[in-house]
């Protein structure tokens, strides 16, 4: 790629973190399995120690909105989610999982055991942010 290529592909990755919180999940499955490519396209260009922050959704969790109170109002509706985390690195042989955070411990001691309930049916948390990197 030409040096203005690969400048507008980077942006494209930066711009893209930036708003992956709150919306991968969000997304129909096939634009948001589509939208993957973005994360193989960062870890193609972006210069080593590059980190990608997004928050994901295990799979259980799609088609529950309506069970989180802070969603609920919204009409929100997850519309996919992850199965494990590894699909996130598999877009690209750079990519590493860096860093993990479940959110479930964010809604009391229910969110946690709904978490812990789950676990057999998803090796993903039910909501979780985390920090991919090259």
């Amino acid at each position: 790629r030409s040096s203005d290529a690969l400048d507008a592909s980077l942006e494209r990755a930066r711009d893209y973190a930036g708003r992956a919180t709150g919306e991968l999940a969000g997304l129909p499955e096939g634009t948001a399995r589509g939208a993957l490519a973005v994360l193989a396209e960062f870890a193609e260009y972006a210069p080593p120690g590059s980190q990608f922050l997004c928050d994901v959704i295990s799979c259980v969790g799609v088609g529950q909105a309506h069970c989180n109170p802070s969603l609920r109002p919204t009409g929100a509706e997850f519309h996919w989610g992850v199965q494990d985390l590894a699909e996130l690195t598999a877009p690209h042989p750079r990519l590493r999982l860096q860093e993990q955070h479940s959110v479930a411990e964010c809604y009391g001691w229910m969110g946690t055991m709904a978490e812990w309930c789950l676990r057999p049916w998803s090796a993903t948390p039910l909501y979780a942010v985390v920090t991919l990197g090259v």
